[in-house]
């Protein structure tokens, strides 16, 4: 929610919603139950608030877009509630978790041999190759963010962090939220989603139009496995995949305005009177 008013743009043909799911956020709260931190308790809230925006807004369907880890339970929801959805758009797909970390691994192991970094190296190492424990599993991720195309990681920059502090819908105390909300998250669902989730096995058919936008140079979910997914996933309604080619995992904001034609005049357009 904190960048919501970048998408201004999509105000002119869409009733753009942004939410701060369970735990996230202005929904971040140490006092969510463990036990509601599940990938099928995100799935129940987002057919929850699709309903609830339809029944406010008068409309039979509504337009699905979800990014990075929200994509996981996002292409869950609309493989399994079709009827209330004109089309899915998946941005920085996340497909087979453990598949996907396996290729991270190796991606960090390759990275950290080329230039020589016998301390990632030995640390890689001595963890090994996934399925990783807590600890293990934050020791890949921090190598495989050192070594992802700093380039390419806009939320990082001072650009992004000036936007979100001036976003008319989040306070100061909304903002210190965000990391809070990363590692209470994290915390309770790393088990669930990299090694127990697989939209192979999960979600093999979505049965409205899928629209999957990945950024050419994004290391956080890795395009390899997304493409694989994206091959193997049974569309009857049709399937496109729309390659940023200046991006990494954040193509919505690293390249705003294709996304926002791609929206339109893709996604849109191919699904009017649906």
């Amino acid at each position: 929610m904190p960048f919501a008013h970048l998408n201004a743009e999509l105000e002119k043909h869409f009733v753009v919603v942004h939410w701060d799911q369970r735990g996230a956020g202005k929904s971040y709260s140490s006092a969510i139950p463990d036990d509601t931190m599940k990938v099928d308790q995100f799935v129940a809230d987002t057919r929850e608030l699709a309903q609830l925006l339809l029944q406010r807004f008068n409309a039979q369907k509504c337009y699905l877009v979800a990014h990075s880890w929200g994509s996981l339970f996002g292409a869950l929801t609309a493989s399994k509630y079709p009827e209330l959805f004109h089309a899915y758009v998946g941005i920085g797909q996340v497909a087979g978790v453990p598949e996907t970390q396996q290729v991270r691994y190796q991606f960090a192991v390759d990275s950290a041999a080329k230039e020589n970094n016998q301390e990632a190296l030995a640390e890689l190492r001595k963890i090994g190759r996934p399925p990783h424990d807590f600890d293990q599993c934050k020791i890949m991720e921090r190598w495989v963010g050192h070594y992802s195309a700093i380039e390419h990681t806009p939320v990082a920059s001072s650009k992004f962090i000036r936007l979100a502090f001036s976003s008319p819908v989040y306070s100061w105390a909304d903002l210190v939220r965000i990391p809070l909300g990363v590692r209470f998250s994290f915390a309770r669902l790393w088990k669930e989603i990299f090694y127990e989730t697989d939209l192979f096995r999960e979600a093999p058919r979505i049965d409205v139009p899928v629209f999957l936008f990945e950024g050419r140079y994004d290391e956080v979910v890795t395009t390899e496995v997304a493409q694989k997914y994206f091959s193997a996933l049974e569309a009857p309604n049709g399937k496109q995949i729309i390659w940023f080619e200046n991006s990494g995992h954040w193509p919505h904001f690293e390249e705003s305005q294709k996304y926002w034609d791609a929206l339109i005049n893709s996604v849109l357009r191919s699904t009017v009177g649906e």
